[in-house]
């Protein structure tokens, strides 16, 4: 430590050498691609791994330092892509399958793009908007088994679903106003068993409580994994996943910091406000 205090004597650091804890908020964000025009060729190692690094703003201190908490020494590594971040404790031993994990991920994004492409596309050409709501289809793939009825297996599965909720009969008759609203609202209709042609497939459902939310404390969730056996796909190996629509939360979260006040809004049973075209709607019966 003595010889780093001698060397910033002579040199001037971009800031001052703090030497007891302390903070300070970030005023300007600069882009990796910038690295290498504001780096120098100059550095001096303090210690393994930690460095003085010349830049045009002054000399850095950057790399690895060990930090000692409770008598436990560490180093942490941050591996952050534009999806996901893992992190590894131990730089010197990283736990390889999480690095694996981190490629696998990156090369299967790589490997959906084009079907993600081809569901986006279909999205576009089939959308319609009809009596203010949106209407869409579902993203079928190509050369898949041909979708089973299921009907068999809807059955015991709602008698199951029903002999739960007896037991607490305040959460029956809440999942049956859930249904009752839906039919009077239109984002569910009764089956006309005379309807011929076409796909039909019947998914099962059960509730779901979440007593700590303020809104909607019972969700109706339907299984569209459910097969009647392996050899038989489900409705979701039947259809492309579509692609992830979500804003990134590094993004959000770096947003979300630049104004005084943020607002924050929630569109009312968000996935039932979009309906489906009437010929993809036999699919998704339920008992």
């Amino acid at each position: 430590m003595e010889h780093l205090k001698h060397f910033v004597k002579e040199v001037e650091l971009a800031d001052e050498l703090p030497f007891q804890n302390e903070s300070s908020s970030i005023e300007l964000l600069i882009g990796n691609d910038y690295y290498l025009d504001l780096i120098l060729s100059n550095k001096v190692e303090i210690q393994p791994g930690l460095y003085l690094l010349a830049s045009k703003l002054g000399w850095i201190v950057t790399g690895r330092t060990r930090e000692t908490y409770e008598e436990k020494s560490e180093t942490g590594l941050l591996i952050l892509s534009n999806t996901s971040s893992f992190e590894i404790s131990d730089i010197e031993n990283p736990d390889q399958s999480i690095v694996a994990q981190a490629w696998e991920y990156v090369f299967i994004e790589n490997m959906e793009t084009s079907s993600d492409k081809k569901a986006m596309e279909y999205f576009k050409e089939t959308l319609k908007f009809k009596n203010g709501r949106y209407y869409v289809k579902w993203p079928w793939k190509e050369n898949t088994p041909e979708l089973p009825d299921n009907r068999e297996l809807a059955p015991g599965r709602l008698m199951s679903c029903v002999a739960r909720m007896r037991k607490k009969p305040d959460l029956l008759t809440k999942y049956d106003t859930i249904i009752q609203d839906q039919i009077q609202k239109g984002i569910v209709e009764e089956v006309n068993e005379f309807r011929t042609g076409g796909r039909k497939h019947y998914i099962s459902h059960h509730a779901v409580i979440t007593p700590q939310k303020s809104t909607t404390k019972v969700r109706i969730v339907y299984d569209a994994s459910a097969k009647t056996n392996n050899e038989m796909p489900s409705l979701n190996e039947c259809l492309y996943r579509g692609p992830v629509l979500l804003n990134n939360l590094c993004g959000i979260s770096m947003r979300f910091r630049l104004h005084k006040i943020a607002m924050v809004a929630d569109i009312e049973k968000a996935f039932l406000q979009v309906g489906l075209q009437e010929d993809d709607r036999d699919v998704t019966r339920f008992m």
